[in-house]
């Protein structure tokens, strides 16, 4: 050990001699460091990390499928919750959850809240522990129970400010007296897609359920002993099957209605395995192009040392000796690195999860904790063995006599093979920036592709927010009618007000009513499934309000309303599907699933343009919009196009919701420009990581060609003097030196070019709208990289022109 600290102190005072060396060294470190450092944090909290539940492993999540549709992550109906908790006996118990908004009232601003209603089974099932409190039981959980909530952490601490003696305390929710009995750990919201502020008994009474075709549960069910991921698969298709012999007018044969079953840690990871998986491995490939960089660099300076190992060798020292000492050099190399790579990942990490809008679930539990601080280590020390392995390589036997001819060894050089090696580093450096920047061009391209595509709306100079009207407090159809009447006619008379409207949903939205409609003209086959269309009621004025065109036939009108004659409007795609060649108007459409009403054949009044309602990666759905005062409901958006900047208006908005109802909340008040930037957020992020880490790649290949180009105009200096003696132009040595930067460059873009189509395909999946093999991406990098190369040699090159021929010529 005291040896070892010896060639610490010498490996510290060699690199204190060469600052330049030693900060560009670290420099590249940290920043490859430091990036696998921010994956693995991004890893461990978002995929590794287990859920915060007892025996997570043992949880799953049941979904109704219609494989002849391509469903197959549906939400549940009650009576097929209660079919699965009574005849599942591969699993022990079984919770429900269904997604609602409650209002707050009581206090100075009405609040609307994101509330789940659950079953009293749900607890039980997550095996999850109150932080304060207890869970309703099933008794509250029933027709009439007691009026009692559990709230979220966020919410206890928040609006609640952290009361001690919130048990017990009584909140005014949706008009009636609600009871605090306890308090949600944050961590419990894990395996949820949403973040709620409320847990409320879901109180479902078997003995008046809602019709099959209402689907809107999310069901969560805990593995039985000596049950099994496939034994419970087998066992919900056997279900399946009985459901569709009992009730053949709900599950047509050939619908292909099945129930899925999914392992709860694979339903909250989702689709963000694969992005990450690619992230980590382009960012493994960053470090290794910055471990590639420093090795070059002491391979470099390995050529200016033989007289060093020379002498030692002479003296005695033996390869053990000299191993030892440079990994003293790398070690040192690596901590510093280790260092600031830390700080870099921290930083990187804090400004990522403060970034508000990303989309991702769970960012806040992203954190350096110590299991990434024992993995950045055990990364480091990987790295500063493969630092000391470069110059021990290069000067492991040393040719003595060469070294010790006429006691000099300044002319030593670093020789034809070390140069090749050299070279052959930056040529494996600029193939995996490559491969880096190719992944990140094409994600890029993806994501300006989904950008551009037509919405089928207008999303500019419109103002949208949410109201959820208590159901106590508007218990009756002509009561929420009167209050969205008043309140269109309230906003319409606010300065820079050009229209508004109400519709059922906002286009790109988290709901909606799939509901199954009949055509006329249109037989099914025998078993064929009915077609599934996108209900949205909507008022007079909604299509120019948000912008949809109209294509053929006339707009809403006040006279449609619930005693005039039953219309709708259908999209495009209905017409072309279901009477291709012909006129829609005066056809007719009946929505038989329609929640609270009877099925009634509707008269097509017009045609409107295709909407991407449910996402602009996703084809438009078929789409049938009635008349709001035909089909009314308590929560409605509400849609302003405006003259100016829609935020302008936020305060008239909320006045004149206050001037009908002083109690009544209004929710995501926001243009609908931000509304198309929160659904496309997370592969905004995602598209910031890659650009970030990809900048990082370009950064380290210009450090990487720079220094190498610096080395050999050194290393030629002589040769290049001799050139510019005998008469060559020095525009020529110019060219010479950047042909040699132009090999290396080629050959690596060359190799990097066919790993990424080789690769193309473990991509292909996150694409959209592009191509792995996409031509404008792949002459792009490459041009980018050639022109990174030139860029990166261009002062070595100017160096090469300034020789002084009789100096080189001396040297020689």
């Amino acid at each position: 050990m005291e040896t070892f600290r010896r060639d610490l102190v010498a490996a510290w005072r060699w690199l204190v001699a060469r600052p330049g060396f030693a900060v560009t060294a670290v420099v590249c470190l940290a920043l490859g460091i430091g990036a696998n450092t921010a994956a693995f944090s991004l890893n461990r909290a978002l995929l590794w990390r287990a859920l915060p539940y007892r025996e997570p492993e043992r949880l799953v999540m049941v979904w109704t499928e219609i494989r002849s549709l391509n469903r197959h992550r549906q939400p549940a109906s009650a009576a097929e919750f209660l079919d699965v908790a009574g005849r599942a006996r591969s699993l022990s118990a079984v919770g429900a959850v269904r997604v609602t908004y409650v209002n707050q009232t009581g206090g100075d601003v009405p609040r609307r809240l994101l509330a789940a209603r659950a079953s009293a089974s749900l607890f039980s099932v997550l095996g999850a522990e109150p932080l304060l409190g207890r869970a309703f039981t099933a008794e509250e959980d029933r027709t009439g129970g007691e009026k009692v909530v559990v709230i979220a952490e966020s919410f206890w601490r928040g609006p609640l400010g952290a009361d001690p003696g919130v048990l017990g305390k009584t909140l005014t929710l949706d008009g009636a007296p609600t009871t605090v009995i306890g308090v949600m750990p944050a961590r419990f919201q894990t395996g949820f897609a949403e973040r709620f502020e409320l847990f409320l008994p879901i109180a479902i009474d078997p003995q008046r359920l809602p019709e099959r075709g209402l689907r809107g549960l999310s069901l969560f069910g805990r593995l039985a002993p000596a049950a099994t991921v496939s034994s419970a698969r087998t066992e919900m298709a056997a279900i399946a099957a009985e459901l569709i012999r009992e009730h053949p007018d709900y599950y047509p044969a050939k619908a292909g209605f099945g129930l899925n079953l999914v392992p709860l840690t694979e339903e909250v990871i989702g689709g963000l395995g694969k992005k990450l998986g690619l992230l980590s491995a382009l960012v493994a490939l960053v470090l290794v192009i910055a471990v590639g960089n420093v090795a070059n660099l002491l391979l470099a300076r390995a050529s200016s040392r033989h007289r060093e190992v020379a002498i030692r060798t002479a003296l005695g020292s033996e390869r053990g000796d000299l191993l030892r000492q440079f990994l003293a050099e790398g070690l040192l190399l690596t901590c510093f690195g280790l260092v600031a790579g830390v700080g870099v990942a921290y930083l990187g990490l804090s400004l990522l999860t403060r970034l508000p809008g990303t989309g991702i679930r769970r960012l806040d539990e992203v954190a350096i904790d110590p299991l990434v601080l024992a993995f950045t280590l055990l990364l480091s020390l990987a790295v500063a063995v493969a630092l000391a392995f470069a110059p021990f390589w290069r000067l492991r036997k040393p040719d003595l006599a060469a070294m010790f001819k006429e006691g000099d060894t300044s002319k030593a050089s670093a020789g034809a093979g070390a140069r090749r090696l050299q070279g052959a580093l930056v040529t494996a450096e600029v193939a995996l920036a490559t491969v880096v920047l190719i992944a990140t061009g094409l994600t890029i391209r993806s994501f300006l592709t989904l950008q551009s595509v037509p919405a089928g709306f207008d999303p500019s100079s419109t103002l949208t927010f949410n109201v959820f009207l208590s159901p106590n407090k508007y218990p009756e159809r002509h009561l929420y009618q009167g209050f969205y009447d008043q309140l269109r006619e309230r906003l319409a008379t606010l300065p820079g007000v050009r229209s508004v409207a109400t519709v059922q949903e906002l286009p790109l939205g988290s709901r909606r009513f799939a509901v199954e409609a009949e055509f006329e003209g249109h037989t099914l086959a025998a078993g064929e499934p009915m077609p599934m269309v996108d209900w949205r009621p909507a008022s007079p004025g909604y299509f120019q309000t948000q912008g949809v065109p109209l294509i053929e036939g006339r707009d809403f009108a006040d006279s449609d309303d619930a005693r005039g004659e039953q219309v709708a409007i259908i999209s495009q795609s209905v017409a072309r599907r279901f009477w291709p060649g012909a006129s829609a108007l005066g056809k007719q459409v009946r929505l038989t699933g329609r929640p609270g009403g009877v099925a009634r054949w509707l008269s097509v009044v017009g045609v409107v343009g295709d909407v991407h309602a449910l996402g602009l990666d996703v084809d438009a759905p078929l789409q049938v919009y009635t008349p709001f005062p035909q089909a009314t409901f308590p929560s409605m958006a509400v849609v302003l196009r405006t003259e100016g900047n829609p935020s302008s208006l936020a305060r008239g908005v909320r006045e004149a919701v206050a001037a009908i109802d002083r109690d009544q909340p209004i929710e995501s008040l926001r243009s609908m420009d931000e509304v198309v930037a929160a659904h496309l957020a997370d592969k905004r992020t995602y598209v910031v990581l890659l650009s970030t880490f990809a900048a990082v790649a370009l950064l380290l290949v210009a450090i990487g060609v720079h220094g190498l180009m610096s080395y050999v105009v050194g290393e030629r200096r002589a040769e290049l003097g001799v050139r510019i003696a005998l008469g060559a132009e020095r525009s020529s040595v110019f060219r010479l030196v950047l042909a040699q930067v132009l090999r290396f460059t080629a050959v690596g873009l060359a190799i990097g070019l066919a790993l990424a189509l080789l690769g193309g395909r473990l991509l292909s999946s996150q694409l959209y709208g592009v191509a792995a093999s996409d031509p404008a991406t792949l002459i792009g990098v490459t041009l980018l990289l050639l022109a990174l190369g030139c860029l990166a040699a261009w002062l070595p090159a100017r160096a090469a022109l300034s020789i002084d021929p009789a100096n080189a010529l001396r040297r020689a």
